[in-house]
């Protein structure tokens, strides 16, 4: 973990699967529990087991250290992911399709209004969200891969 936030802005290196998955479940699991106990305080405020100052207070703070929490580790995320790339012997280039796909998401769940052309069409809009679903797998499959030692310019 200690290479994932000091290669912050690293996007040319290369990165093993251990330090890549070590990430991800750093990443993951902190979500997990902040979500998780997001849910249960928001849960026991609308069935009023806790007082509805306190419970918004904490349900509050929770909401924005995740938000804190998930900015100040999109960019070591993406670069990692970029680096785990590299070092499977691809382009880090690939991740220009994760990220349009990712802004797509993000635009659509904040603001379906944007999209009304997409919800219009739900058969582009489930194209959309099968391709990105398909482009996920994709990119796990290759970080899945093992590591390119022969022939990776990325390692030169």
């Amino acid at each position: 973990l200690k290479r994932f936030f000091t290669h912050y802005f690293d996007f040319f290196t290369t990165a093993k699967r251990s330090e890549y998955w070590w990430m991800m479940l750093f990443v993951w699991g902190v979500s997990f529990i902040v979500l998780m106990l997001l849910f249960l305080l928001y849960r026991a405020v609308l069935m009023g087991q806790i007082n509805l100052n306190f419970g918004g207070t904490c349900v509050s703070v929770l909401t924005i250290f995740i938000l804190l929490f998930t900015v100040g580790t999109l960019i070591p995320m993406w670069s990692v992911r970029a680096r785990r790339l590299h070092d499977a012997g691809f382009s880090a280039h690939l991740l220009w399709i994760s990220l349009a796909f990712f802004v797509y998401n993000i635009v659509s769940t904040i603001s379906q209004s944007v999209f009304a052309f997409f919800s219009r069409y739900p058969l582009i809009e489930g194209i959309l969200v099968w391709l990105s679903i398909v482009w996920g797998v994709f990119l796990l499959v290759l970080t899945l891969l093992p590591s390119k030692l022969k022939g990776n310019k990325y390692r030169e």
